[in-house]
């Protein structure tokens, strides 16, 4: 929980609006952690894990969507590792966003403030069109 409690504070204090700050590897780490904050009983850790779940779909859709895309394309027989790993980490991300999806869309259905950032991060997920 301590840790938790941390990752909250600096998010919050942070003020991230995008996530040109980000790299695919965090987004591999950062989006379990958002899901998990999605089951918190407290409302200032739901807001902060819907907020930074909408800024990394929004950074990473449009890599996630087109790496996924081209995986099938490569040459039979090339190898490419960075191209290999980018992939993996692109599907991690998709499993993970496709769960906070479904988490999410219950929420919605809330008052306050859970329930507006949950019906803008469903937004996103609709222009993303992951």
């Amino acid at each position: 929980m301590c840790c938790v409690v941390v990752v909250v504070d600096v998010l919050t204090h942070a003020q991230i609006k995008t996530a040109k700050d980000f790299t695919l590897d965090m987004a591999v780490d950062f989006l379990p952690l958002m899901q998990s904050l999605l089951a918190s009983r407290f409302e200032d850790y739901i807001v902060v894990a819907l907020e930074m779940t909408n800024i990394l779909l929004k950074g990473f859709s449009s890599l996630i969507k087109m790496t996924r895309a081209v995986a099938g394309s490569s040459a039979r027989g090339e190898v490419d590792i960075s191209k290999e790993e980018r992939l993996e980490k692109c599907n991690k991300c998709y499993v993970i966003l496709q769960q906070i999806q479904t988490e999410v869309r219950g929420m919605a259905k809330h008052d306050g403030r859970v329930g507006t950032h949950a019906q803008e991060l469903l937004r996103s997920f609709d222009s993303a069109k992951l």
